[in-house]
């Protein structure tokens, strides 16, 4: 049985986007399929290798080009770092996005039916993946596909063949959305209730005070991963601020010299985790690479590339570096944020560079392919643009190498507190704060070394392959010769550069693997306690950012970028800095962890937790959401319930009073399936320790078998009238969205796999008439 809700995390929520699985869509299985032929992660990146690869060969790209472009793309420095940070639906998504991609082409170049075909099988399968940021990325690169293609078919005369193509994709892309209505209606229900959604305490606010929509995510939140516009250089050059926020410096580094010298333990292993990133995101794992070959390509392609291609790709590729400056460029990202549907639901901007890392060395391929099949007249033209091109790349890097450091300062200005701190080093101590200034001056010189030295790496690669292409061109040498030589400088250029964010430190075996799930002593201490619901409030790790206590318990904190909206109020007003004990007590938190003086991690019983559920004497009514969580500060819930005025019909029927003889109990637990029994002398307000998630999208309350309402209280829990007698109550999990999408997922996938089959048998039927003829 599918678990659709989690007690693990934040007290309580759907696992809609956790882990649920969506059986009804049939497409599943093939994804099933290309991840169970490869081991993790190489199946990942076999993924990305296969989708590039198949467009390139739609494109009339050589094979072995094919295969080098297919490599370029999976070997971009941001998917193994995203592999490494453990986002594999991200990646997952992103390795269906180039054969969406082939589908539209195809159709748009003539190939109607087939074309279509393969956008709605792919698109089945994007969508799968469950990472709708890329989907959303995904659209806007059509956006800039379809408005290109119509251009060029203005220019062309053939509009006639646009809307026809246009017709056919969009309903391929019906057919391979149908798959997924189950996850896509079960995840927009969600997403409303979420920090993605409406706030209510928003129109209550104070106007001035607001710094978010009132409709999607904060916007200093959504914003804060912005990449600076001076770090837009990573395209070309992956250390030209630092690379990573735990960087690597070689023992020739002036910050290792200096370790040494001032005696400090073990610097070969500090020097392995040092602060080298200098730009203007929080931190970082590591840089957006796309290859300095693949710049050059890109850039060759906009003096050579085909019409047809090149200017959608361009301002696909120009987009995508605009929109992740976010809140470095406010002027045009806050109008998007504020205005462009559903966008103001996704944060980190940086992340919409896995467009250029898509168009740029799809361009550059595109390029390449077109010189090996020029004709002599052709080459002596393009032998010129390949000058032009090399000119201005290696230009602009003899320029940085010359006047980077004029322009750009390298640090950020708070590396003496950093280093100071991690030294131990007190900044007011004249003494102290000159030699903590000395590491800053060392790193500072790192930092310079690592730009300089790129630059001299990517003026190689780019030299080397300028100058491959430049023979093939002349006549010197065959196509095969530049295969080779692009194959071998890509492969050294991307893994030198990657394995400084996948190496062979960031895998274990399976013992190893294994060991890291057991539990520590403070797990096996709480698990002793054999009673069936209770929850657990680590407050020695970082609480609201930590998934691994949610891996032994049922856990108040956790790690989601999408809980419940409430949930999130909850934790800003209460449970962030001062704790109210209410609150706590009302979440049935039987156990509070906390660092002892020793730093080891203490267990406390907290005697004031509430239980499962209990009788209250009375309901205090509030008017609205802002009056409802602020009543939260001082009150015992124990003895009063406090309710929004609008479920006072759901809860009538309570006059106020309790039988002190009364008792509820939790009889048994599952996820989806909780059941009470009550026993008073006369009616009674029931609150229940878990999570109210809206009544109309799942969570059903039935009384002796018969269903019946609850009400919200509390601001986020669950509460119901119970008449005097013995009951049993039970919650049941029963959302429309899952269940009645998986039936309606079923027929569309049914429905996909005839039509693949039907434009199979017709593509078939063509290719054995033109075999004849």
């Amino acid at each position: 049985e599918e678990a659709l809700w989690t007690n693990s995390m934040f007290g309580g929520m759907p696992s809609f986007q956790l882990s649920t699985l969506y059986p009804a869509n049939l497409f599943a299985n093939v994804d099933y399929f290309l991840h169970w032929i490869l081991p993790h992660p190489v199946n990942m990146i076999f993924k990305l290798f296969l989708g590039f690869f198949i467009l390139l060969i739609v494109l009339k790209v050589d094979p072995w080009l094919s295969g080098i472009g297919g490599f370029a793309f999976a070997f971009s420095s941001y998917f193994f770092i995203a592999l490494e940070a453990g986002h594999n639906s991200k990646v997952g998504a992103m390795a269906y996005v180039p054969l969406v991609i082939a589908g539209f082409i195809l159709a748009y170049n003539g190939r109607h039916l087939l074309g279509a075909a393969l956008a709605a099988f792919s698109l089945a399968l994007q969508i799968y993946s469950n990472h709708f940021q890329i989907t959303y990325y995904l659209f806007l690169i059509l956006g800039c596909l379809i408005v290109g293609y119509f251009v060029y078919a203005i220019v062309e005369k053939t509009l006639g063949n646009f809307f026809k193509a246009s017709v056919f994709l969009l309903i391929g892309c019906t057919l391979g959305f149908g798959p997924n209505i189950s996850q896509f209606w079960s995840t927009f229900d969600y997403s409303q209730e979420t920090i993605r959604g409406k706030s209510e305490l928003a129109q209550f606010a104070p106007k001035e005070s607001l710094s978010h929509a009132e409709s999607g995510l904060d916007k200093d939140y959504a914003f804060r991963w912005s990449y600076g516009q001076w770090e837009t250089t990573t395209l070309l050059l992956p250390n030209s601020v630092g690379g990573s926020s735990q960087g690597k410096l070689g023992e020739r580094s002036e910050t290792y010299a200096l370790l040494k010298k001032a005696g400090i333990k073990n610097p070969k292993g500090a020097i392995q985790q040092w602060p080298t990133y200098w730009g203007d995101q929080p931190f970082t794992s590591g840089p957006v690479y796309v290859g300095a070959i693949i710049c050059f390509l890109f850039l060759l392609g906009l003096l050579l590339g085909d019409n047809r291609y090149r200017w959608w790709l361009l301002a696909a590729t120009v987009m995508s570096i605009v929109m992740s400056w976010g809140r470095n460029f406010p002027g045009i990202n806050y109008l998007l944020f504020d205005h462009l549907p559903m966008y103001n639901k996704f944060r980190a901007p940086a992340m919409i560079l896995i467009i250029a890392e898509f168009t740029m060395p799809l361009l550059g391929f595109l390029t390449l392919s077109k010189i090996m099949k020029a004709g002599d007249q052709a080459k002596a033209d393009m032998q010129k643009k390949l000058l032009i091109a090399t000119g201005i790349i290696c230009g602009f890097l003899l320029l940085l190498l010359l006047m980077g450091g004029a322009m750009v300062s390298f640090e950020t200005g708070d590396e003496t507190a950093t280093l100071a701190r991690m030294f131990g080093m007190d900044v007011k101590n004249p003494d102290q704060l000159a030699r903590a200034n000395e590491f800053v001056d060392a790193l500072i010189a790192d930092r310079q070394s690592l730009f300089r030295m790129d630059i001299l790496k990517a003026l190689a690669y780019i030299s080397l392959s300028a100058g491959a292409i430049w023979l093939f061109l002349r006549g010197t040498i065959n196509k095969y010769l530049v295969f080779g030589a692009l194959a071998l400088l890509i492969t050294v250029d991307l893994w030198s550069v990657n394995q400084n964010y996948l190496g062979k430190e960031n895998f274990r075996k399976p013992k190893e693997y294994a060991q890291m799930h057991q539990p520590e002593e403070w797990n096996k201490q709480i698990l002793q306690d054999t009673d069936i619901d209770y929850r657990v409030l680590n407050l020695a790790d970082n609480t609201f950012n930590d998934s691994k206590t949610s891996y032994f318990h049922k856990s108040v904190g956790g790690y989601h970028a999408a809980k419940l909206r409430r949930y999130q109020d909850i934790i800003d007003h209460h449970l962030n800095g001062n704790l109210t004990m209410g609150v706590i007590n009302m979440l049935n938190t039987k156990y509070v962890v906390q660092k002892g003086q020793d730093g080891k991690h203490q267990v406390q019983r907290n005697p004031g937790a509430l239980g499962n559920a209990w009788f209250v004497d009375n309901i205090s009514w509030v008017n609205n959401a802002q009056e409802e969580i602020d009543s939260l500060t001082h009150f015992d819930p124990k003895q009063i319930a406090i309710s929004d005025i609008r479920f006072k019909e759901k809860l009538s029927g309570f006059t106020g009073g309790k039988d002190s003889t009364a008792t509820i109990k939790l009889q048994s637990y599952e996820p989806n399936f909780l059941v009470y029994e009550s026993n008073s002398t006369i009616p009674g307000m029931a609150v229940f320790s878990e999570i109210y998630y809206n009544d109309g999208k799942g969570w059903n309350a039935y009384l002796d078998g018969n269903k019946v309402h609850h009400a919200r209280v509390n601001y986020i829990l669950r509460g119901m009238v119970l008449p005097a007698g013995k009951h049993k109550i039970e919650f049941k999990f029963e959302p429309k969205a899952y269940f009645t999408g998986e039936k309606i997922s079923l027929a569309m996938s049914l429905l996909l796999i005839a039509g693949l089959f039907g434009v199979g048998y017709i593509e078939f039927r063509k290719r054995k008439k033109i075999n004849q003829e």
